[in-house]
This record gives C-alpha cells, sequence and structure tokens, in this order.
C-alpha cells in the first residue's frame, strides 16, 4: 500500500515525468526491505537453533 501510494502521488504531482527512473525505488522499499529482513531474522534463528538446541 506504501509503494501504491507513493507512485500515485508522484503521478498525480509531476505528470509529465516518465517514472521510469523510479521504478527500483518503488521495488526497494516494496519488496528489497521485506527480504533483508526476512533473510537476517531467518539467518539469525537457524543459527540460533543449530548451535543452542
Amino acid at each position: 500500500m506504501l509503494c501504491e501510494g507513493i507512485h500515485l502521488y508522484r503521478k498525480i504531482i509531476t505528470v509529465f515525468e516518465s517514472g521510469a527512473g523510479h521504478l527500483r525505488m518503488y521495488f526497494f522499499i516494496g519488496w528489497g526491505k521485506k527480504n533483508i529482513y526476512s533473510f537476517i531474522r531467518s539467518s539469525v534463528r537457524l543459527l540460533f537453533f543449530k548451535f543452542f538446541r
């Protein structure tokens, strides 16, 4: 929802800009941050259960 809101805001404010340059930023906000968090969490969890179980 955040990415869609940012995208719509940019489209309304900057009518004549293509927006293709900002597409990577939208992908990073929408998917990249979640993937980084998931990778860190799963790595810590794997190490914790492997050594302290």
